[in-house]
């Protein structure tokens, strides 16, 4: 940035001299040439306030409807920019830092020599944007908020790549060669929204907020669907899973229903007769012992044609001495779709 003496005016074109070397004329197009500002005292406070601007940026362009260049050289989406969980906490965040943008707008008026002009440069070379952005901080900030809820979420990705990873599991299966459908977890998740619309609503509701998401979704969850029609049917608990019984154990496991008295039951029990014994981090002392409990079942209120396991891990602490508490209890709850009988 250099200061010059305009010569001579033709149009839209200026004709400068540089202060320094009077003899050197050169011609400028008008948006080349603007008020004088304090660009140093800019850059300063730009450094000490960026973060607080940052996230009004992609407003400014669309209010303006200039490409993300011309506003910011970074890129919306830079390293180190502002993200945000969903609108509410961008909502929470963004309203709690509007005091440093009135701060900035005092600070903008005192350093900068009274101005504020358009270089059409990017916003730290361009003290107009900035200054629209201050000045005009609630609504800026409305819409900030509204760009963050329609926002794809960044890990609508990772969610996607668990479909397609259930939908490759459950295509290979075949009950001789594969002891599970889909595996624990995620994919089994995927799974559930595949084949239970109340489940893929619910997801659906709070995570895909555009309508092209959706359909993305919606066509990988119909594939699996597709695929679990096929593979379900000969997909079932192995027998032996619930070859002993243990009452207290299936009182507890039962528990965890709101209202096991609607299932059909068709096996309940779990594969050991005895306990298994998990010891402490070195691998010395018993820390509890346990059993897996399980409940192969038929839930009329399930809005899906299929089954499911529901296992829960049942437990006594050692109390010492060789001996466990007489307190019996139930941990962790977990469940899986099956082919019905």
């Amino acid at each position: 940035m250099e200061a010059v003496r305009i010569v001579a005016k033709s149009g839209a074109a200026y004709k400068v001299a540089e202060l320094n070397s009077p003899n050197s004329i050169q011609l400028y197009s008008a948006n080349s040439v603007y008020p004088y500002f304090d660009n140093r005292a800019f850059t300063e406070l730009m450094f000490d306030y960026k973060h607080f601007v940052t996230p009004y940026l992609p407003c400014y362009g669309k209010k303006h409807n200039l490409d993300s260049d011309k506003v910011t050289v970074e890129g919306y989406n830079a390293f180190g920019a502002r993200h945000f969980n969903d609108a509410q906490d961008a909502q929470r965040t963004l309203q709690a830092e509007q005091p440093k943008l009135i701060e900035l707008e005092s600070q903008l008026k005192s350093k900068l020599g009274g101005g504020a002009p358009n270089t059409f440069l990017e916003y730290l070379s361009n003290p107009a944007i900035v200054a629209e952005v201050v000045a005009q901080r609630a609504e800026y900030l409305k819409c900030a908020v509204g760009v963050e809820d329609e926002k794809p979420d960044v890990r609508l990705s990772l969610f996607l790549n668990d479909i397609k990873k259930a939908q490759g599991e459950a295509e290979r299966y075949a009950p001789e060669e594969y002891l599970y459908l889909v595996s624990a977890g995620d994919s089994s998740e995927a799974l559930l929204r595949a084949v239970s619309p109340r489940a893929r609503e619910e997801w659906a509701k709070q995570w895909l907020k555009d309508p092209a998401s959706r359909a993305e979704f919606d066509a990988e969850w119909d594939k699996l669907a597709a695929i679990a029609r096929k593979k379900l049917p000969s997909y079932k608990p192995s027998a032996a899973s619930f070859q002993f019984r243990y009452s207290a154990g299936e009182r507890l496991l039962m528990s965890s229903f709101k209202n096991p008295s609607a299932l059909k039951i068709f096996r309940i029990g779990t594969d050991t007769a005895g306990w298994d014994i998990q010891k402490d981090n070195d691998d010395v002392l018993p820390s509890y012992r346990y059993k897996t409990m399980r409940v192969y079942f038929r839930d009329p209120n399930d809005d899906h044609p299929y089954c499911r396991v529901v296992s829960a891990r049942i437990k006594q602490d050692y109390a010492g001495g060789g001996t466990f508490n007489a307190e019996v209890y139930r941990s962790s709850v977990s469940e899986e779709i099956y082919g019905c009988p």
